[in-house]
């Protein structure tokens, strides 16, 4: 993982060609030039490239960059054409200190409203599945087989999987009151009795 202005080591690997197969090309780190071009700027040297480990990782060799621009694209040849030298797969890894001040703090780590955080628990909640009763208000509201409160469904999206009228429709649920689910808008058809629905995705809304 690259970020602006951090230090990063990018590895490079040295193939000679003048055996079949290729293989691992060591002792050529000062024969490597590594250019880096960031956005519309003009190339760059990179300069500082060393050997990992010529008996246990033969032919691999890295260099430390710093990314300044929002693109970068990198260009690495040998001395010889002789020599291929490209840029090896690596993992890398955003690993950093938990910082001392106190989270919420001016340079702490950032809190999400304030504590207890009760509603976290809801964002990643089950499906629920569902049924309209016979009582329908109107196409924008109507009763269910459902309890619990407003807190259980509102900002949930509401699916239709069965019934003969709203078959298919999707909406997004703004209440629940005794029962009644509240759409954002109208369904093209007023609920049937026993129509079956779903309700995904997120929930907890105060």
């Amino acid at each position: 993982m690259w970020h602006k202005g951090v230090s990063r080591t990018l590895f490079l690997w040295a193939w000679d060609l003048t055996t079949d197969p290729p293989s691992p090309k060591t002792g050529y780190a000062s024969n490597i030039t590594l250019y880096k071009v960031e956005d519309s700027g003009n190339p760059t040297q990179v300069t500082g490239i060393s050997e990992v480990d010529a008996d246990n990782c033969p032919g691999l060799y890295r260099v430390s960059v710093t990314i300044n621009g929002d693109s970068v694209a990198f260009y690495a040849r040998g001395a010889s054409n002789d020599i291929r030298v490209e840029l090896a797969d690596a993992v890398y890894a955003n690993i950093g200190s938990i910082p001392a001040v106190a989270a919420g703090e001016s340079g702490g780590l950032p809190v999400i409203g304030e504590a207890p955080l009760d509603l976290i628990e809801y964002v990643f909640s089950p499906i629920i599945i569902g049924q309209t009763t016979s009582v329908s208000l109107a196409p924008q509201a109507f009763s269910t087989n459902l309890s619990g409160t407003a807190n259980d469904y509102k900002g949930k999206f509401l699916k239709f999987i069965s019934g003969t009228v709203n078959e298919g429709q999707t909406r997004l649920v703004v209440n629940f009151a005794d029962s009644v689910i509240y759409l954002d808008r109208p369904l093209p058809n007023t609920p049937e009795a026993n129509e079956t629905f779903i309700l995904i995705g997120y929930g907890g809304i105060a």
